[in-house]
């Protein structure tokens, strides 16, 4: 049986931008999806943008 333990759909999640190191927090609807190519090929990945400074921050598959 599965048991919901965090659901990050609502819940807000935290996070450090790596730019401008203001700490911030969004969740589900904030999460953006885009396309970028590189060596191996077309891939797409997903990230959200810092308010601040306004870099893409890639989000890692974490089982987020």
């Amino acid at each position: 049986m599965i048991k919901i333990i965090k659901n990050t759909m609502k819940d807000p999640i935290k996070m450090k931008c790596s730019n401008c190191f203001s700490e911030f927090e969004y969740n589900y609807e904030d999460i953006k999806e885009a396309e970028s190519t590189g060596v191996l090929g077309v891939f797409t990945y997903r990230y959200v943008k810092c308010p601040v400074c306004k870099i893409k921050l890639s989000l890692k598959d974490k089982g987020e």
